[in-house]
Parts: structure tokens; C-alpha cells; sequence
């Protein structure tokens, strides 16, 4: 059986934000281990629930997921 590599998968308790880096989304999220953020590409992501919660918050906030930066105003 081969080696296999396990991936190290931190738990996201809410995204606060987003940013495209040279056309890549990226999302500034809040970690459940240690309430720290980080900034997390769009394709590794494992989330869609907090992901479509953050969409739906920033439009209510008037934002729009086609604005190249954004954050909730109440997180």
C-alpha cells in the first residue's frame, strides 16, 4: 500500500471577508481553534454552508460578490 499524505484541515468557524489575489478569491476567515484569522483560497475551501451564509450577509450589507475586496460589517 502506498504512503498516503494526510492534509492538515483546520476548522473555519465563520468567513469575514474576501479578496482576489493576482484573479484568485480569496476568503478571510476565523479559525474555531484559536478565534486567529487567515486567508484561505476559494479552492481550498471545504465549507459551502459558511460560504453562502458570508454571500448572503455582504449583499444584505450591500456588498456583491463581484466587488474585488469586501467585509461584513458585523462579523
Amino acid at each position: 500500500m502506498a504512503n498516503q499524505k494526510k492534509k492538515n484541515h483546520c476548522i473555519v468557524k465563520s468567513i469575514i471577508g474576501h479578496d482576489r489575489v493576482e484573479g484568485l478569491l480569496m476568503y478571510v476567515v476565523i479559525w474555531k481553534k484559536d478565534d486567529s484569522p487567515g486567508l484561505v483560497a476559494e479552492a481550498d475551501t471545504a465549507c459551502p454552508e459558511l460560504i453562502r451564509d458570508y454571500w448572503d450577509r455582504l449583499e444584505q450589507q450591500g456588498g456583491s460578490r463581484q466587488d474585488e475586496t469586501g467585509a461584513l460589517i458585523e462579523p
